[in-house]
C-alpha cells in the first residue's frame, strides 16, 4: 500500500468516526462495504448507505441525521414513483436543487400505491 493510500484510508476513518459522533451511532454499527475503506459506508445495517463524498459533505457541513434522512426518503419515494433510479445527490439536495415538495410526493406516492 502506498503512502497516499494509507493517508486516504486514515482520512476516511477519521470522517467515519466524526459521522458516528454526529449521528450518535456506535462505530461498530458502521462498516465500509466490502472492506473498501473510503468507498461506501453502511450505517446500522443498511439504515443509511453513504459514499465517502457524502460522509465528507455531511461532516464538513454539519448536516443533521434528520436532513440526511429527508434526502434519502425523498430519493426512495421518487424512485418508487418513477419506477427507476432517479437520485439527487446529497450536495445538490442540500444546496436547494429543485425537487418535488414533500406534500406533493406524498400525494403522488399514495396515487401510485392505489394503482391510479
Amino acid at each position: 500500500m502506498t503512502t497516499q493510500q494509507k493517508q486516504f484510508e486514515q482520512s476516511a476513518e477519521l470522517y467515519r468516526i466524526e459521522l458516528c459522533k454526529m449521528f450518535d451511532v456506535r462505530y461498530s454499527d458502521t462498516d465500509w462495504i466490502a472492506n473498501n475503506v473510503g468507498g461506501v459506508l453502511d450505517v446500522q445495517c443498511g439504515r443509511l448507505t453513504l459514499s465517502y463524498d457524502d460522509v465528507r459533505y455531511i461532516v464538513d457541513n454539519n448536516l443533521t441525521l434528520a436532513e440526511v434522512d429527508e434526502w434519502q426518503d425523498y430519493n426512495n419515494a421518487v424512485n418508487y414513483i418513477k419506477g427507476y433510479l432517479n437520485n439527487i445527490n446529497l450536495q445538490s439536495w442540500h444546496k436547494g436543487c429543485p425537487h418535488i415538495d414533500a406534500t406533493k410526493w406524498d400525494a403522488e406516492l399514495m396515487r401510485v400505491q392505489m394503482g391510479s
